[in-house]
Parts: structure tokens; sequence; C-alpha cells
């Protein structure tokens, strides 16, 4: 009768979340991690499982169920996606020396003993508290999760490992390499080596004419007449600095320097991420961000090349030299110039980081060291820069390009989680074959480029794979039983249409829909 049964799956799934939440989860603790959709997933999950067990002709007996409630094991279903993340979060399985030990996803143990003897009332006494039902009642339930089980059970069973996939598992994860490496990053070659000229811009716009029509689309309605084009340079207190004495610094730097020599100072001493195009802004608007009112105010009645003098705001002291001011007649060439400017200045530093990463594989050709050559072809390339070569502010930058050794890692585990390319970063090291051999080319990531060198390198053996066979075999065994039990599950789920959850019972995400699935699925 669908009203008893509506009834039952309610009262099974406040169950289920007292034996979840048992560990002593407080309310705020259990809506942060979804703990009633993960119950109530869970309870669907086992559902499809059910319908599958009464396919294959699979039930539990009387005395089965007995015999685990009287060890006081009691089970939940937990999602297939994340079954061992979250038996693991909520303590329901048995901790062994790699995670759950096989068997006991979703399993919750109930002191049900006294003096090492089954003690009905107690029993009786824990059941009620942990999940609010009569013992009979929750026998049923457990009736139901062990016959769940067994299915899965029985999925698990057909997989099979051999032991030539569990030595290359086991090489994968053993094995380990240790690399110089030199990392090139792009926005320093943007500050301190490339500044192009008009003609590089013009070259740049004719060749990538879609890219910039594309960027001009995009930025004209950041463009309006009357907004202040400028360049900035933001101080910041230095060392024990205080605010009066980083105001008459900028001052003094006011006094000091030629409008016409902004661009450098810019990339010298700005704070600000446009230091690396020579201070540019762009248009000075609300997009700015915080102060932005006060540098409006403070340029208002400056004409196109003088500098303001200098703005305190929250992010530190500004100066400002002004471009030029939106009007009708000029936005197009204003906008155009600036991103022109700007596109063309990282498109200079990418050419440049690579040449950079070919020159410093060059030197490893030649068999000169990764270091002193890093640090050789930076000053090669500050001197060539707009700043030049003496006290540059490059040569200690954060960013520079400068050598460095990796810790120990796998292929699976790379040093560089920002590289990018068909061929991973790890596999081409782990391709090395000898101490000082490098990678060819540079490693492309989305900051610039790596050049790397083999250091050492520690392979996994037979010899060392047979002394933990056993133990390898059944952990990757259970690993790849989860994986097709998820599988499984997934097919099973999507078949019967998809699972809703009703939100009287799961309430729906915060700035995001609770529900998920298809017309005609399960409803939980």
């Amino acid at each position: 009768k669908k009203p008893d049964l509506e009834e039952r799956e309610v009262a099974e799934f406040f169950a289920a979340y007292g034996l979840v939440s048992s560990i002593g989860l407080n309310d705020k603790a259990a809506e942060q991690m979804r703990l009633k959709e993960t119950v109530a997933r869970g309870l669907a999950e086992r559902q499809l499982l059910l319908d599958e067990a009464k396919r294959l002709g699979l039930g539990t007996s009387d005395d089965a169920v007995d015999a685990e409630l009287a060890e006081g094991r009691t089970r939940v279903s937990l999602p297939a996606a994340s079954t061992e993340r979250n038996a693991a979060s909520f303590g329901l399985c048995v901790e062994g020396q790699a995670g759950c030990e096989p068997g006991t996803l979703g399993l919750r143990g109930l002191p049900v003993k006294k003096a090492g003897q089954f003690d009905f009332e107690l029993y009786k006494r824990m059941v009620r508290v942990a999940t609010g039902r009569s013992h009979s009642l929750c026998k049923e339930m457990q009736a139901r999760e062990i016959t769940a089980e067994r299915v899965r059970e029985r999925i698990r069973s057909g997989v099979r490992v051999s032991e030539e996939e569990a030595f290359l598992s086991y090489s994968r994860a053993r094995s380990q390499v240790t690399a110089r490496f030199a990392k090139v990053q792009t926005s320093w070659f943007e500050r301190y080596v490339v500044t192009p000229t008009a003609a590089d811009q013009e070259k740049w716009s004719k060749e990538h004419e879609a890219e910039l029509k594309l960027a001009l689309d995009a930025a004209q309605k950041d463009w309006k007449v009357g907004c202040p084009v400028v360049q900035e340079i933001r101080l910041e207190p230095e060392g024990s600095e205080t605010p009066d004495d980083l105001l008459a610094r900028a001052k003094t730097l006011r006094q000091k320097f030629p409008a016409s020599d902004f661009d450098k100072q810019a990339r010298t001493l700005s704070r600000a991420e446009s230091a690396t195009i020579g201070g540019r802004v762009g248009c000075l608007d609300d997009k700015f961000g915080p102060g932005f009112e006060e540098l409006v105010k403070a340029v208002a009645e400056l004409k196109a090349g003088d500098v303001s003098e200098p703005v305190v705001t929250l992010r530190g002291v500004y100066l400002l030299r002004v471009i030029d001011k939106v009007t009708a007649e000029n936005v197009a060439a204003l906008s155009r110039d600036f991103l022109t400017y700007k596109l063309t200045t990282a498109a200079l530093a990418q050419d440049a980081a690579r040449a950079f990463s070919t020159d410093l594989i060059a030197e490893l050709t030649a068999k000169k060291p990764l270091a002193e050559s890093t640090d050789a072809l930076v000053k090669k390339a500050l001197a060539k820069g707009p700043l030049g070569d003496k006290e540059n502010p490059g040569e200690k930058a954060e960013d520079r390009p400068q050598s460095d050794i990796s810790r120990a890692f796998s292929i699976e585990q790379s040093p560089w989680p920002d590289a990018v390319g068909e061929t991973p970063a790890t596999v081409r090291v782990f391709a090395l074959e000898n101490v000082d051999d490098f990678v060819a080319e540079p490693i492309p990531t989305r900051s610039g480029f790596v050049v790397a060198q083999l250091k050492e390198k520690d392979l996994a053996t037979r010899e060392k794979f047979a002394e933990d066979r056993d133990r390898l075999l059944a952990a990757l065994r259970a690993r790849k039983a989860e994986e097709i039990l998820r599988q499984e599950v997934t097919r099973l789920v999507d078949k019967a249409g998809g699972i809703r959850f009703n939100e009287k019972y799961v309430p729906p995400e915060k700035k995001a829909p609770a529900t998920g699935g298809l017309p005609g699925g399960i409803t939980i």
C-alpha cells in the first residue's frame, strides 16, 4: 500500500540519518555537509539495489540479521559515487592501514554487550537512541540494508585484477623522480623586459585583427565619455614606514621625475598589477575598485600629460598621470591604443619567455649548471629591457626566472599543477633515462614555461612489489570494485529516470537547485 510504503521510507530516512549523525554532528555541521541529501541519495540507491535483489532472487534470513545485530553491527546505505569518502567522514567503517577495511563501508557499531555478552535490553535502548525506532522495525530495516549489501558484493565479486595490472599501478604510485627546474613566468617579462613600440603594436594588430575586435567590442561599454584615461603608480609602506613617511616619499617622487618618465617609474616602483604595462589603467571608473572616487577627483582638473598630487586611499598612495579624457570623437582611438598595447605586451612577453626557456635548454645542452645559467640569462634579459641592468628590481622580483629543486614526485603528482599540453609534464620527466638529462623543449604552463632536468630517479622494482604483493592486489581489487559498483549504480539510476528529492525532508541548496534527474524518476 503506497501510503504505508511512504511512511516507512520517511521513518527509515530519519533512522538512517540518526545512525549517520550519531557521532555527534550538530545541525549546522550536518547542513554544511549536505547530510540529509547524502542519506536520501543512499536510500534511493538502496531501493534500486533491492529491486535488483528481487530480480536475482537474493534475500537475507532472520538468523543472518540477528547475528549482525547481536554484534552491534548496523548498516547505512551511502551514495555509491562517494561511499568511501562519506564512510571515512562519518566514521561508518572499520579503519585499516589504507583507509576503510573492505566490506565495512556504511557500517555503524552500537554498544550492545555487557561483560562481553549480548544484552537485549541494552540493544533495544541503543537502537531507540540511535534510530528512534523499535528493535523490530530496526531489524526489518537492517534486513533490507544487508540484502542491498549482498547485491553490492555480487557486483564487486566480478572484478579481477592481474598481477601485471597490480604491478603497473604500484609502479605508477611508488616510482619517483626529483627534478631541477626553472620556472619562467611571462608576467616578469611584461614588466621588466618588453616594451612594445608603435611598429610592434601595428604588426600585432594586423596579425590579430579578429582578436582585437573581440576585445574592443567587449570593452566598449566601459569607455564612457568624460572618463579619465590614466597611468598609475601605487606605493605601499616598506619596512617600518609610517603613513606619513609613505606620503612624504610619494611627494618627493613626484618632484623627482618628469611625466615622460612615468612608464619607467611605474615598472620600477608600483605595487599595482598595471606595473606590467607601465602603469596603464585605461579608463578610470568604478570598476577600478576602492578609492576610485578620490582618484577621479584628483585628476578632474588636470590636462593630458599632467601628474597628480599624491592621493591617499585604503589601498595605498597613488600618483596618476593623465593620458587623455574620453570624448565621443576619441573613444575608439583611446580604447584601441590601450588594448593594443596591453595585448601586444602579453604576446611579446610570451615570445620572450619562450626564447629565454629555449636559451636555457641550450645552456643545459652545453653541460652548464641550471642555476647559474638561469641567473646569467636573467641579467642578459634585463640589460635589454626598459630599466637596464643596474640596480634593476627585476633581478630580485618574486616572479623572476629562478631555479629550484622539486620534491620527489610520482607520475601522478606533478610539481607544476598549472602545466598544460597534450603530454603531461610528469610523463616527460619520467621518460628521461639518466641523471642530468632534460626535457628537450620548454614545458608550457598557464603562467609561462618550465625547463626541467632530471636530478634523481627511483623506480619501483618487482622485488619491492613482491614484498607486499598480496596487500597491493587486495587494495587495487577493492578500488576497482568500488568503481565498477559506482558505474552499475549510475546505470540503474539513469535507467530509473534519475533521483529527485522531496524538499520537505531535503532542503534545496542555497543559490542552487536541489533537484536532479528526469521526469518519472525516483522521489525520496
